[in-house]
């Protein structure tokens, strides 16, 4: 199956097949997709010895990337001039805006986003045709996979229920029965089947008087948030390290900042404590560079 190509930008989907040009009159012109699969430009600064060969060695955490620079190569074609100026006007449409660029090719289907320039070349009037070259910047150099991973957690402990005591000490029902069953489930495992490090988008919904606790069962490393959640959800950002309610930074409520993350072709069980009737939910994508 050859790479088929989606752009998403200003709510509206621009599907490039790869082969010849369909009802939008574009295609990805003899596979031309550079940039995507290879890692971009290397940012680690070597030390050289000065009493020694060589340079110092650079440890795992210092090897980082650049931003991802995507070049694609687009045949426009049309039978009519109206028709083939409509198709430019639909590439014109992915400026202004941050672009989801999205790569399906035979099991794998990534995305990234960046932003977007294009050059209209070698324009062939009479038929109606030309060659676009559409480079994407993409700031986070990573791909990620179009499926997520995801769990949900909720409280083990709720401010309801009980028993209750009048102020004299004495059980207010009686006689006391108990039946039935009940199961609560306060942990969930995200994967990562990428090759780079994924970082968690954690959110917490209903209502949790006294804040939460999302604790790394395999590290014991803990995210606390000690603020109430009520009407709007608590949003983690793990790649960030930022805690947003609908757009708002309320990073300051976090008491503990040890932020969980996915090693390549591993994963991570969660565990989250708190009282309450909410839920928080924990999703990844697999992560490539």
């Amino acid at each position: 199956m050859a790479a088929k190509v989606w752009f998403y930008a200003h709510g509206e989907e621009l599907y490039i097949p790869a082969d010849k040009p369909q009802d939008n009159h574009m295609a990805i012109y003899s596979g031309g997709i550079k940039g995507w699969w290879g890692t971009p430009d290397l940012k680690v600064e070597m030390t050289k010895r000065e009493t020694g060969d060589g340079d110092f060695p650079i440890s795992d955490a210092a090897v980082l990337y650049a931003s991802r620079i995507v070049t694609l190569d687009i045949l426009v074609k049309a039978p009519t001039r109206q028709e083939y100026r409509a198709a430019l006007e639909k590439l014109n449409r992915l400026t202004h805006a941050e672009v989801t660029l999205r790569v399906a090719d035979a099991q794998s289907d990534t995305y990234a986003t960046g932003h977007v320039r294009f050059a209209a070349d070698d324009e062939q009037l009479a038929t109606n045709r030309c060659h676009v070259t559409l480079t994407v910047t993409c700031a986070d150099p990573r791909r990620y996979s179009w499926a997520t991973h995801s769990g949900v957690m909720v409280p083990t402990a709720s401010s309801n229920g009980g028993l209750i005591f009048d102020a004299t000490g004495v059980l207010k029902t009686s006689p006391v029965s108990f039946s039935g069953s009940s199961t609560t489930q306060n942990i969930c495992t995200l994967t990562n089947s990428g090759t780079s490090e994924a970082y968690p988008i954690i959110r917490a919904s209903g209502n949790l008087p006294e804040g939460f606790t999302i604790t790394d069962v395999g590290t014991g490393r803990q995210l606390s948030y000690s603020q109430p959640v009520a009407w709007a959800p608590v949003v983690l950002d793990c790649l960030s390290r930022t805690a947003n309610i609908n757009g708002v930074d309320v990073t300051r409520s976090l008491t503990h900042r040890e932020w969980p993350t996915i090693p390549a072709g591993g994963s991570i069980t969660l565990a989250l404590s708190a009282s309450g009737e909410g839920h928080v939910s924990a999703e990844c994508r697999d992560t490539y560079v």
